[in-house]
Parts: C-alpha cells; structure tokens; sequence
C-alpha cells in the first residue's frame, strides 16, 4: 500500500513499518475504523521516540485515498515506566537486586533440573558506627564497596 507505506517512509521506524503497514491495510473492510499501534520513530540525529498513532482511512467512492492520522508522544511515560520497573526488583543505592527480585526468581527456578538453589545473604558488621562517626556518605560508599565485590 503506497499511503500507508509513505506514512512509514517519514514517520516510523523501519522496524515497526511492516507492523503499521498490516494494521493499516487490515482496516479495509473490516468494519474497524480506526487503527491504534504503538510506533517507534528515530529522527535525523538518531532520537528515538515511541509514538501512539490512532489512523483512520479516509475514502473517495469505496477506495482509501489517504490516512488521517494523529500521534502522540509517549517517550516520557515509557522510560517513566521502565524506571518504575527497574526500581521495583533493584536496590537503588547498589543496583543489586532485592528481595521481590530474589523471590521471583526462586520461584521460577525452584525446579528439580535447578536445584540445589543457594542464596548467600550477607550483613555488614560496624554500618551503624560509620553511619554514626563519618556520615551517611560513607556509610553508603562502604555499602556500594561491598556491593562491588
């Protein structure tokens, strides 16, 4: 479809093109009448953005002639959202994972092929006489430390 292949020439990305392409074609004749799909789009200088189309096929006598079609930019709230994931199974001092993180794992691995399963937990003798005598500071450097190793 040349409209719809145009639209993706200009406006997608070209791994999301043949996507856009079969929703828009899929439109015809189907009663639907608009398409909503998520797009990835790279500019000119190499900014990728995610962007929510909602296409509606405009027709002459039975025949699409063109695409309306509206996007909005959703880049923000998706790295907002992977952020929110990120944090949800890591420690946002170390990076480590935590325990929901831990918990989930051991339940997906908690089979006979895996096991034995071990977990090491390990505590930091002294963290409160640092906390105390030299600051928070280098109470958290002396946790990223030993997260290190």
């Amino acid at each position: 479809d040349v409209l719809g292949s145009s639209m993706c020439k200009y406006f997608v990305d070209p791994d999301d093109c043949e996507e856009m392409v079969r929703g828009l074609e899929g439109l015809k004749g189907s009663g639907q009448l608009t398409l909503s799909i998520e797009t990835w789009q790279q500019s000119q200088y190499g900014i990728k953005r995610l962007l929510h189309w909602l296409a509606k096929p405009l027709y002459e006598e039975d025949k699409v002639i063109a695409y309306l079609a509206t996007a909005r930019d959703l880049t923000e709230i998706h790295h907002a959202e992977e952020k929110i994931r990120y944090l949800s199974f890591h420690d946002s001092l170390t990076g480590l994972y935590n325990r929901l993180y831990l918990e989930k794992a051991y339940n997906q691995l908690d089979n006979l092929e895996n096991l034995p399963i071990s977990v090491i937990i390990g505590d930091i003798n002294g963290l409160k006489m640092v906390n105390d005598s030299l600051g928070h500071k280098y109470g958290d450097q002396s946790i990223k430390d030993i997260a290190e190793i």
